[in-house]
């Protein structure tokens, strides 16, 4: 079992289930693939209904599910490492003892940054600051203070043999003089 805190973990197996009110869900078991805790697993069940069914897709696609059928979905659809929160939750087994469970809380995608703007308010950004950018370019130039760029990097220059000299022909002792 996972201890409680953030582990960089993937799926490795899953489930669907029926709860007893009768909703499907589909559970994942992730295993943990770096740290202290390698090869221990948590799991997280995966709601459809209206309510969870942005943030059940948002986590499938940063695991790497590209389909549109989540029937259709096994482990192999789910390639990604992802960085999971891990919290340990006590229920009460069909025996009547209370057990502990690994349960993710979390899932992130690694490495990754989340943008909140919408395309047409960053474009809007760009065009208001843009002559601004230009104007700081112009005056830097008519000052002197431009940075230069520097010259490109040509590839060097072949040597061809000498005029009248054909490489191709004779060897080294065949000298036309």
């Amino acid at each position: 079992m996972l201890t409680e805190g953030k582990h960089t973990a993937r799926v490795t197996d899953l489930a669907w289930q029926n709860s007893q009110g009768g909703t499907t869900y589909l559970t994942l078991r992730f295993t943990a693939t770096q740290g202290d805790c390698v090869n221990e697993t948590a799991t997280k069940s995966m709601f459809f209904s209206e309510k969870a069914l942005k943030r059940t897709v948002e986590d499938l696609r940063a695991l790497g599910w590209q389909g549109d059928d989540p029937a259709t979905i096994t482990v192999e659809d789910l390639p990604n490492e992802v960085g999971i929160e891990v919290e340990h939750e006590t229920f009460t087994g069909r025996d009547g003892e209370d057990r502990l469970t690994a349960r993710v809380k979390w899932i992130n995608a690694l490495n990754a940054l989340k943008g909140n703007a919408e395309q047409s308010a960053v474009a809007a950004f760009g065009a208001q600051l843009k002559a601004r950018i230009r104007a700081l370019d112009g005056a830097a130039r008519a000052s002197g203070t431009a940075p230069t760029r520097p010259a490109p990097q040509r590839a060097p220059a072949q040597r061809q043999p000498p005029r009248g000299f054909d490489a191709g022909q004779g060897d080294d002792t065949d000298v036309p003089f």
